[in-house]
């Protein structure tokens, strides 16, 4: 099971990544782009062009980690360079700012009886 703690950072980098990096090329990234280092405890977010697509990289004490979602439908919305952990997963969701204004993100059809 994984779990976040509520009060947990999230540094998005601020220039697309080729999705093809992993464990070594986005720690590289957040090591000399961001200026951080890989191995604190915060949640390092990656987009590529498109923006259709995101990797969240982490430690998670005893090796990194990494999340990976692709959007069928919509991209993820711009945002701050830091977010907390609320900001990340609206941001995942598709709310941008207003809580009421959502981008626009696939369903599956609903089953008719």
């Amino acid at each position: 099971m994984i779990s976040f703690s509520s009060n947990l950072k999230a540094y998005l980098c601020d220039h697309p990544v080729h999705m093809r990096n992993s464990f070594d090329g986005l720690a590289g990234i957040v090591r000399s782009s961001m200026k951080i280092n890989p191995l604190d405890p915060y949640l390092f977010v990656f987009f590529n062009k498109n923006r259709d697509q995101i990797k969240i990289l982490y430690w998670d004490r005893s090796g990194y980690a990494i999340w990976q979602k692709r959007l069928e439908i919509g991209r993820f919305g711009l945002s701050k360079t830091e977010l907390d952990f609320a900001g990340l997963v609206m941001l995942l969701e598709g709310v941008i700012g207003n809580p009421d204004r959502r981008k626009k993100r696939f369903a599956l059809p609903e089953k008719t009886a």
